[in-house]
Order: C-alpha cells, then sequence, then structure tokens
C-alpha cells in the first residue's frame, strides 16, 4: 500500500493470498483510499472459487485472472484495462458466510462468478432465466447477498 501511495500506478496485479496479507483485504484498502481508488486491480488466485471471485468484483477488481496465467492472458488484460479511464465500481460488502457455494471452475462459471460481481455491485434491477434446478436461486442470493 505503500508503494502504490508513494508511485504513480496505472495497474496493480494483486495475489489472492499472500504472506502477510489477503488479496481481498488489498483491493478493499485500496477502494477505500480516495487517493488510489481509480487504480484498476486485477485479482491473481490459484484458489479461484465463486465466493472470491463475487467478491473481488463487488470491491470493483477489474478482472479476477486464475493462476497459472499465460502471457496472452496478461496481454489481453493490459489491452482491456490501460485504455480506459473509468474508475473501477467502489462498494463494500461482507462476505456471503449462508450461502451455498457455486461449484465449478471452467472459463464459463468464472465468466458468469464475474457478471454476478458486477450485478451485485449495481443498483440494477436483475433478471435470472433458466430452467428448474439450473440454480437461479443460487445466483439470486450472490447477488443480493
Amino acid at each position: 500500500m505503500a508503494l502504490l501511495a508513494a508511485q504513480s500506478v496505472d495497474l496493480a496485479l494483486v495475489d489472492l493470498r499472500m504472506p502477510r496479507h489477503d488479496g481481498l483485504e488489498v483491493l478493499r484498502s485500496i477502494r477505500l483510499d480516495a487517493h488510489l481508488a481509480h487504480i484498476p486491480v486485477v485479482l491473481l488466485t490459484v484458489h479461484a472459487d465463486a465466493g472470491n471471485t463475487i467478491e473481488a468484483m463487488k470491491l470493483g477488481a477489474f478482472d479476477p485472472l486464475a493462476k497459472p496465467i499465460g502471457r496472452a492472458d496478461i496481454v489481453d488484460v493490459l489491452r482491456r484495462v490501460l485504455p480506459a479511464d473509468t474508475p473501477s465500481p467502489c462498494t463494500s460488502s461482507d462476505a456471503q458466510a449462508n450461502a451455498q457455494p457455486m461449484i465449478g471452475a471452467s472459463r464459463t462459471m468464472r465468466t458468469v462468478q464475474k457478471l454476478i460481481g458486477i450485478a451485485a455491485s449495481s443498483d440494477a434491477t436483475v433478471l435470472i432465466p433458466g430452467e428448474t434446478g439450473t440454480g437461479k436461486e443460487l445466483v439470486a442470493r450472490a447477488v443480493v447477498g
């Protein structure tokens, strides 16, 4: 955090699990600091799950990435984030203590989890269509929670 405050930073790549810090706490600190809140944050994790992906998106992470991360993934994120001048949304929320976990780590499920986080951080009305048994209630709890 001291390094971010002392230097001009265009993008922060933050690991979810670090020796002395939790990546979500670092992301929260960045979003709550008026001088740092504009910095796009990409959360990196080998422990990708629905809970931390949704929480990261609620906190305004640009795009959580699951390790191992290839050069193409990093180049893709840099191309998408660096031209953008709009700050990430700043919201605060508690972890979903009572919610059932969403299962799945495929690219498609990670996209769904990111969209849930974006929807949860907005005031928009959300319609969740789908057949019986597809997890609409889990998604609704995650959006509201």
